[in-house]
């Protein structure tokens, strides 16, 4: 193998553990009328091995009752795909899932591959060493070629598979139908599966002719298909659930779905919404640049979600935006911590971030003692966020611990 490749594997190989936890987080509660209970736990076993011989392509037929996830999850992964598509997952769902568990399990395994040299990959990085005098151990050389090797023949195999899966309907941006119960929204989804059908049709229509004139007009009758289904999801709901979902679905509800870790009550996020509408709609002045209009009208927005909050309100949304928090809250539901854990070791961090300013200020310390202060407050915080985290703590450190060593500058932890 390539020097150069196996660095850049190296270094994908974080990347890839940090995708596998925002995949699972994202797909933890599949889309089915079951409900299902997803809890993907830390995989600590060597990589599965899959016995294709036992699995059973009927099963997609298969009409069961409600299940827990116990009783599908196997470390067998065309056989979890296979449980996925008996229990009725849509198969974008099945696809994030399974894929982000191969890939999650894989990158640990080469990570445990490739730790005896972590340290010099990153000295080797840094100091931009020539690659070429970089002797790599064979038998690592060899496992990362196998694990590789592998980790392509799973997702052919597995990809493979779950292209066969029948695909369920489902309901474009379904948060914004959750105020719905469940009658109303099981007929919400019946009309959306039938748009899905006539637009099925007429794109098939479309592909058999070559005929532009009518290639063109059966465009506009597909685009036309829009029109109707608004028009029957407001018959169907009523004006009152009709306004509901056109305030959910407003470009200006947006705001809310990157929110994580916030106690924003439904009335709160509608006064934000209604105001931020408005303000978008205000005048500005017509003699300004668009740029400089469109400066003014996110000013505007950002003033009316400052008035409209509580501190405590607007100090939650900016730690929703930091992306370490992010980052453990995804950690938190993979490893079903309460929601506490990440709050404090946000709290924690920004001490930790005002201690290292107050070290890098400091005009009385020499850079061997600043170098020292900082290597002390490291391990102070990492002391400290291991008792917050408890048994999570080696997952911490892993996937959300890289703002540690970043504490102390470059110049000042060499």
């Amino acid at each position: 193998m390539n020097r150069r490749h196996l660095i850049g594997l190296l270094l994908l190989i974080n990347l890839a553990l940090i995708a596998g936890i925002v995949l699972q987080s994202r797909s933890e509660r599949p889309n089915t009328d079951a409900g299902i209970e997803i809890i993907t736990q830390q995989q600590t076993n060597p990589v599965p091995v899959i016995n294709v011989a036992e699995t059973n392509p009927a099963s997609v037929k298969l009409q069961w009752p409600p299940f827990r996830w116990s009783e599908i999850e196997t470390n067998d992964y065309v056989q979890l795909t296979e449980n996925l598509i008996r229990i009725g997952c849509p198969r974008q769902t099945i696809r994030d899932l399974v894929t982000a568990r191969i890939l999650d399990d894989y990158a640990e395994q080469l990570w445990t591959t490739t730790r005896p040299i972590q340290d010099q990959v990153w000295d080797l990085v840094a100091t931009g060493l020539n690659m070429s005098r970089w002797e790599v151990p064979p038998y690592i050389e060899e496992r990362v070629i196998e694990l590789e090797s592998s980790r392509q023949a799973v997702l052919k195999l597995v990809t493979a598979r779950i292209g066969e899966a029948p695909e369920i309907p489902t309901v474009p941006g379904t948060t914004r139908w959750r105020f719905l119960d469940d009658e109303d929204f099981a007929l919400v989804k019946e009309v959306y599966a039938n748009y899905g059908k006539l637009r099925g049709e007429f794109q098939k229509r479309i592909e058999a002719t070559e005929d532009a004139v009518v290639q063109k007009e059966l465009t506009v009758q597909m685009s036309g298909l829009r029109t109707d289904l608004n028009s029957k999801l407001k018959a169907l709901l009523g004006e009152e659930k009709w306004n509901e979902y056109l305030l959910r679905s407003n470009r200006n509800a947006r705001w809310s779905d990157s929110l994580v870790g916030t106690s924003l009550t439904a009335e709160e996020i509608r006064e934000v919404t209604e105001a931020r509408r408005e303000a978008e709609t205000t005048a500005r002045s017509p003699d300004l640049p668009e740029e400089d209009q469109r400066a003014q009208r996110q000013l505007a927005i950002q003033e009316t979600t400052e008035k409209a909050l509580k501190p405590e309100r607007l100090a939650e949304i900016e730690r929703s935006r930091d992306n370490d928090y992010r980052t453990w809250q995804k950690i938190g539901r993979r490893l079903n911590l309460p929601p506490i854990v990440a709050n404090r070791a946000y709290e924690y961090k920004q001490v930790a971030l005002q201690q290292a300013t107050a070290i890098a200020a400091n005009q009385f310390l020499d850079d061997d003692s600043r170098k020292l202060a900082y290597i002390a407050l490291q391990l102070e915080v990492s002391k400290e966020i291991s008792g917050i985290y408890g048994e999570a703590w080696t997952t911490y450190e892993k996937y959300g611990g890289a703002w540690i060593a970043n504490l102390a500058p470059a110049r000042a932890a060499k």
